[in-house]
């Protein structure tokens, strides 16, 4: 009885966070509906092609970093994969990510991973995804939180700049707080009495087992100081080349704004677009995008059509990873089947 009822807990949450999206999807239909389809339409017509050309080059370079990040933390948890892997793989999961609210289809990486580390439990290899993942949020919350000050002394943006530093500077405590090894061990302890309600016997102790080995290599990767800094740097650098594409893609429109203004405003957008609320940014990076571009006097549907462009570069360079995962044994020298 009470097995059944924790699983109906478990499945009521999950429809709960599976609907979320929707918020993102009505969001942006009702900011289509304001601004105009036409009005969205006439914002392109001005498009100039020759400021696009430099984005494929840019995010060649993101790639390469990005990869280069997880194969420095792979090496750490001792996981076995060519930096050529990591950064197929990447993509592969850049591709899943944008399909998912808060890119959480990232884990896919994973399952490759495991493929050529057999001896590795996938709580190990999702362990190094999360690494990745909550350095690239640190680094992206310490550009919001830079961004926010910067947005307090402007004229009009104090208000909002005030509550995005709050909201990322709790972001920063949580998931500090996710990976500290003293309070991992305070929040077992404190929940022990849940956990035996509402995971059966038989399955309690693989769970633990799986929890321990999956935070075991975040905490050694926490002890290495010079690895941490140069990732963090590795990560920041990494988002001043995302924004860059922004700003090519704002010019390439015809838009009137500056290369530095961009680069304030590009970590808090980015920051909306990533919520849980919304996929791939729909909705919450257009509203925060007419928000900021209105502060320079932008009209809302360029603001719509930058960030429809943004939106397109994305997808378009995810189909390349959905191509590598259609034939992963050419792109990666292995196969990847349903029973792995």
């Amino acid at each position: 009885m009470i097995e059944r009822k924790s699983l109906l807990k478990i499945r009521s949450i999950h429809d709960i966070l599976k609907f979320l999206p929707i918020v993102g999807i009505l969001l942006y239909s009702y900011i289509i509906y304001k601004t105009g389809v036409r009005n969205i339409i006439k914002a392109f017509s001005g498009i100039k092609i020759i400021w696009l050309i430099p984005i494929p080059i840019l995010i060649i370079a993101i790639v390469l970093l990005k990869g280069l990040k997880w194969k420095l933390i792979l090496n750490h948890y001792k996981q076995d994969f060519s930096y050529k892997n990591a950064c197929m793989t990447w993509c592969i999961g850049a591709f899943a990510g944008s399909l998912t609210p808060g890119q959480a289809g990232e884990a896919i990486k994973a399952i490759y991973v495991r493929k050529i580390n057999p001896d590795k439990s996938l709580s190990e290899c999702i362990s190094t995804i999360f690494s990745d993942k909550v350095l690239e949020m640190f680094s992206l919350m310490t550009l919001v939180m830079i961004s926010s000050v910067i947005l307090v002394f402007r004229q009009g943006g104090s208000r909002i700049g005030l509550y995005v530093f709050i909201l990322a500077f709790a972001m920063v405590i949580s998931f500090y707080g996710m990976t500290d090894q003293k309070i991992y061990n305070l929040l077992k302890r404190l929940f022990r009495p849940i956990t035996k309600l509402i995971i059966p016997n038989r399955y309690r102790q693989n769970i633990n087992s799986s929890f321990e080995r999956f935070f075991l290599g975040i905490w050694e990767l926490k002890k290495e100081k010079r690895l941490l800094a140069y990732l963090w740097l590795m990560a920041i650098f990494t988002w001043f080349i995302v924004f860059a594409v922004s700003y090519f893609v704002a010019i390439s429109l015809g838009l009137n704004i500056s290369f530095l203004y961009m680069m304030i405003i590009s970590p808090v957008i980015t920051f909306f677009a990533i919520l849980p609320i919304s996929l791939s940014g729909l909705g919450t990076r257009d509203a925060s995008a007419i928000f900021f571009f209105n502060q320079i006097g932008i009209m809302a549907e360029s603001a719509v059509a930058w960030s429809i462009m943004v939106l397109v570069v994305s997808w378009c360079f995810s189909l390349f990873g959905w191509i590598v995962s259609l034939n992963p044994s050419f792109w990666l020298g292995l196969s990847i089947d349903k029973s792995s």
